[in-house]
């Protein structure tokens, strides 16, 4: 999973890293996978330098502190 979506998802613009806080939809994504998530029985999770894709992963697997991995960065626009 990436990230849950974030606000101004609809404006048609590449946002790369620039630091998009999820909105009221992206958290209930997140929070979507909580259940499926905790089933799956995941040892570690993952998340990119993005407060983003921290957050989700936070929602989606609470209890687990994210590893943060610039590995997994969105590529940078300019």
């Amino acid at each position: 999973m990436r990230h849950g979506r974030i606000q101004g998802h609809g404006q048609k613009r590449f946002i790369g890293v620039s630091q998009r806080a999820l909105d009221g939809l992206g958290q209930a994504q997140a929070l979507s996978w909580k259940d499926p998530f905790s089933k799956a029985g995941f040892g570690k999770v993952f998340a990119s330098c993005l407060d983003r894709s921290q957050k989700t992963a936070l929602l989606a697997c609470p209890g687990k502190k994210p590893i943060v991995d610039s590995r997994l960065n969105e590529i940078c626009m300019g």
